[in-house]
This record gives structure tokens, sequence and C-alpha cells, in this order.
């Protein structure tokens, strides 16, 4: 693939040129004494000096709440407004609050956040089962990432299969700031060559080449975190300890909420709409049924589940485990709950007889 040498305002002048095409451009912003990714309008207001956003990429491809059905009235049978009606510019209800979903660019997500897309891929877009609202905006998006040059002390990409901080799986662009007002970038895609379509665009040195793979190493050596699974996780299921390690947690979801890669939802109608929105299967009401049955009531086998979801059941299903390491849920757990070191705790207990 592709790699050129361009500076920090010539990257620039290519963000504004996204925005000037009506393209929506999603990038890092400072709010609140924080990092998020959000939509810009101007390329000036983006920020470059930060460890992470907050919230993953997720949230701009499988939106926290959408309408996934608008309800017509004074129709018979009740018109409604799909996204394959959308897309094709025939809302069967133009009066819906549905509007087509537009071209996006990400720009500034990390390695981490892109290759969480990859492994959400997995789920919603199956060959049987195609979730048509994920694929739609998926189709849509080009992600320019950012390699990550200090990670966090609660980061633990290297610890997966095709991650590290300095990563391009599942980006269609990769930047690396090899100097204050210089940027090396790496094409990856056919969407990533339609953004940077400047042929005169310099070629990096060898003494440029020479420094990337310093700043990779060194990068790589910062993260001190590492995951562990237990190969016999499946046989401790009954283990005591999960009670034990489930006492200090509040169920509030936060892990759920900023994980890269958790996409448990509930739909439901409300007046002329039917929506969708995220759920942390941490919520007691999450298994609820019609009868007022609660499949999992404990609060330490709500505990449990969320780690043998990430770290068994999607392992079995998709091949891999439903983890980036980004480390945000450890970061903002309000208790410090380390899931590391609860894998590492329940590797070395006994399942209870």
């Amino acid at each position: 693939m592709k790699k050129f040498i361009i500076s920090k305002n010539e990257l620039k002048k290519i963000l504004a040129g996204i925005v000037a095409e009506n393209i929506k451009l999603i990038a890092p912003v400072s709010r609140d004494n924080a990092f998020f990714l959000e939509e810009v309008s101007d390329a000036e207001k983006i920020a470059w000096d930060y460890s992470n956003v907050v919230k993953p990429v997720k949230e701009h491809i499988f939106p926290m709440r959408e309408v996934l059905l608008d309800f017509g009235r004074g129709t018979d049978p009740p018109a409604l407004d799909e996204p394959e009606a959308r897309s094709s510019g025939k809302e069967k209800n133009p009066a819906g609050n549905m509007p087509p979903v537009k071209e996006q660019v990400i720009f500034g997500l990390r390695p981490c956040d892109a290759r969480s897309l990859l492994v959400l891929d997995k789920p919603f877009l199956q060959e049987k089962y195609v979730d048509s609202y994920y694929k739609e905006r998926r189709e849509k998006t080009t992600l320019i990432a950012m390699a990550c040059l200090n990670p966090e002390k609660t980061c633990l990409c290297s610890s997966f299969e095709n991650g590290g901080p300095f990563s391009s799986a599942g980006s269609d662009v990769l930047c690396v700031q090899t100097g204050q007002d210089e940027f090396l970038v790496e094409i990856l895609s056919e969407k990533g060559e339609k953004i940077f379509k400047n042929p005169s665009f310099a070629q990096p040195s060898g003494e440029v080449l020479k420094k990337l793979e310093n700043l990779k190493a060194d990068s790589e050596a910062k993260i001190c975190k590492a995951l562990k699974v237990p190969e016999n996780l499946r046989e401790l299921f009954e283990a005591g300890t999960w009670e034990t390690e489930s006492l200090s947690c509040i169920a509030c979801g936060i892990c759920r909420y900023l994980s890269a890669t958790c996409y448990c939802f509930n739909i439901t109608d409300e007046f002329e709409q039917r929506l969708r929105y995220w759920i942390p299967c941490s919520f007691k009401n999450y298994t609820k049924m019609t009868s007022g049955e609660i499949s999992r009531e404990k609060k330490s086998a709500r505990f449990k589940h969320w780690y043998f979801h990430k770290f068994s059941y999607h392992k079995d299903n998709f091949g891999e485990y439903l983890c980036v390491g980004c480390g945000r849920c450890i970061k903002y757990c309000p208790v410090k709950i380390d899931f590391t070191e609860v894998l590492g705790k329940i590797g070395n207990s006994k399942q209870e007889q």
C-alpha cells in the first residue's frame, strides 16, 4: 500500500475539503476536560494531542439510540419507512424522522477502535442475518486512524491478534505523527485512496521509515498490561470466585456502554416509532421476560455473563474474543474493577462441587 509524508496543514486542508464536499466529518474534539469523537464543521476545532476518546467509535455505526421504523398514520395498511427505502430516496413515509444515512469520514480514531468494527462486523453482518441499519452506515464510512504514540496504562491492545498501537487492521488510512508538523500516511483501501488522491505527496525517506520503526517499538514497550484468559474458563463457571469478585460491582453498566465491542440492545415500540437502544447486560431487566421472570436476577450472574460472552461464547461463535484491549472498562470503572485481574483470580480458583 502507498505511504507518503504530509504536513499538518496539508492534512487539515484535506479534512476541510471533506466538509466542503458535504461529507460528515467526525473527529476528536476537546470538551469537558476530555476528548470525544464528534461531528465537526471546522477542521481547526479538531484536537490533536489526546490519548484516546472517551466513547468508542461504535456509536457512529451502531447508535446508542436509533429509529428502526416510523409507523405512518392515515394509511391502510400503515406505511413503513425502512432503510432500503431511505437509501433509494423513495421513502414510503416522507413525514418520518429518519433521514437518509449520510456518507461520513471518521478521523483520528485509535487502532483499537478501528479494529473493533471488524469484530462487530461478525455478529452484525453474518451471511444469514445481516443488520441492514449497521450495514448501511458501515458501507458509507471511511476510517482514518491515528497511531497511538502514548498508550495509557489501562491499554492492552497488543494482547490480541492483529492488535497493537500501530495496527492498521480495520482502517482505510493509518496516520502516524513522525514530527511536530509531520505525518506519515499509509493508504490501506480504495476508500482511503479517494480521500488522499494528490499524487504530489512526498515519499518517506529511509530516515523517516527508521524513525517509524522506533516510534512503534517505543509505543509497544509502554503497554504494560496483558490479557490471559484461563484455558479452562468453561470449567470454572461455578467457581465461587465469581460471587466474591462481583461484590464491589455496582452494575452501573459503564463497562458495557464504553466497551468498543459490547453490542447488547433492546427494541421497543413507542408512539409511531420502533426504537433500538443499547442496554447493558449488567442491568437486571435485560433478561426480564413477559412472565416477569428474570433469568439472571443475581448480580453475580450478570457479572459473570459479561466475561463468558467476551472470552468464551463469542470466541466459540466467531473465532475471536469480543475485546480489542481499549482499556476503557478499566479506566472508567467507578469501583476500579480490572477485568484482567479478575480473570487471573478466576484462573487460580477451583470449581465448586
